[in-house]
């Protein structure tokens, strides 16, 4: 258990890389008033008389309760049917021509191709930017040897099975990470997350993760049951942080909170928004690959939907503020870069180091009331742009 903690304090850890930065005042505060904010809210949260004036981290912001994961996995949550959610939703109707089965093994192997880029396409790379990008031909080739199948006929298309090597170990809320528009706007309520893990036999304890990023989308929309469509209604931000908070007044155990959490993860991860600024109509942000099983270096990337009127596929994107990837695969890749304030040269075995900075600061960096600041060294390895 306690491996497992650690696992989850890394991941929360490179999660926060493109959210925030790590001395900022602001954002200790912004966190502060987030949960202040979730936990004076003026209506009863639950079906009794009490108030959830204390919000349960283990229940509304980081769930990790595997019996109750598991059962979500099995049903709609699974890696597959949430990827398969991310593509645009007149895509998944059977009709006019369309196999919905087809779609899914296009969009999948976008997602697993992206891992194998060694070039960055023109239209993506940033000014000043090293753009370097490194290929993970170990990790595609042992998730697509699990998960491809095995029938096919000589000179098929790739397709791909419903039952992927994704285990879900984590649910999480951070509505800490709202966003305003130019014109000081809500954008969204903040992020749901569902972090997964590969399954399978490695060397090592840490292997594999994926982390889907979502956007609490505000406006109004349609779920998607089978062949049946709901329309649903806008929820603010407040409305979201009720939700999430009704689950501290649930036992963890029971089908009351099971029933209510799915009310919550339908919204966030299942309902087509009308909104046109969500690509596909998902509000999905970024789908972020955290991966140790590819040999040395680690790697950390996400993917994000095209934006346009859709169809839409994943993109790979380079995870802002995060280490680059050819600092720990050559010393030639700090050239052009200055030597840290330490007078010492870029590292390139550099995860190592971040993952030895995780492990040693993981009680402040997974503490909401604490902050933590990156030694020199590390920040010196830092997309800035």
């Amino acid at each position: 258990m306690n491996i497992l903690k650690i696992c989850l304090a890394i991941i929360m850890f490179v999660s926060c890389f493109s959210s925030k930065k790590m001395s900022s005042n602001n954002e200790k505060e912004k966190q502060n008033e987030s949960l202040k904010f979730m936990s004076t809210l003026d209506n009863c949260l639950c079906e009794s008389d009490s108030k959830a004036n204390d919000i349960d981290h283990t229940k509304s912001l980081f769930i990790t309760d595997q019996a109750l994961l598991s059962i979500l996995d099995s049903t709609k949550y699974s890696f597959s049917n949430l990827l398969k959610n991310m593509n645009d939703p007149n895509l998944l109707v059977r009709g006019n021509g369309i196999d919905p089965d087809e779609q899914f093994h296009i969009f999948i192997k976008r997602y697993l191709d992206n891992m194998v880029l060694t070039e960055i396409p023109e239209d993506q790379k940033v000014e000043g930017e090293l753009n370097d990008i490194q290929p993970l031909t170990r990790t595609h080739d042992f998730i697509v040897s699990r998960w491809e199948k095995s029938d096919l006929i000589e000179g098929q298309e790739q397709k791909f099975l419903e039952d992927s090597p994704y285990k879900l170990i984590g649910i999480v809320f951070r509505p800490d990470l709202i966003e305003n528009n130019e014109n000081g706007d809500l954008e969204h309520g903040g992020e749901g997350r569902f972090i997964y893990q590969m399954t399978g036999n490695f060397d090592a304890t840490i292997s594999h993760f994926v982390i889907l990023e979502y956007k609490l989308a505000l406006g109004d929309g349609s779920l998607r049951t089978g062949d049946v469509v709901t329309n649903t209604d806008a929820w603010n931000r407040k409305k979201w942080n009720e939700e999430w908070a009704r689950l501290s007044c649930l036992d963890i155990e029971s089908e009351q909170f099971q029933v209510q959490l799915e009310k919550v993860l339908d919204r966030v991860a299942l309902v087509d928004y009308n909104d046109p600024k969500w690509s596909n109509k998902s509000p999905i942000g970024q789908v972020r690959v955290n991966d140790f099983i590819n040999g040395s270096p680690w790697a950390l990337f996400e993917n994000r939907l095209e934006k346009g009127p859709g169809p839409n596929l994943l993109v790979r994107h380079r995870m802002p503020n995060s280490p680059k990837d050819n600092f720990a695969t050559s010393t030639s890749g700090a050239v052009g870069l200055p030597i840290s304030s330490l007078n010492k040269p870029m590292n390139p075995n550099g995860s190592k180091e971040i993952i030895d900075f995780v492990l040693s600061e993981k009680d402040k960096i997974t503490d909401l009331n604490e902050s933590y600041k990156l030694p020199d060294i590390l920040t010196g390895w830092q997309n800035n742009i």
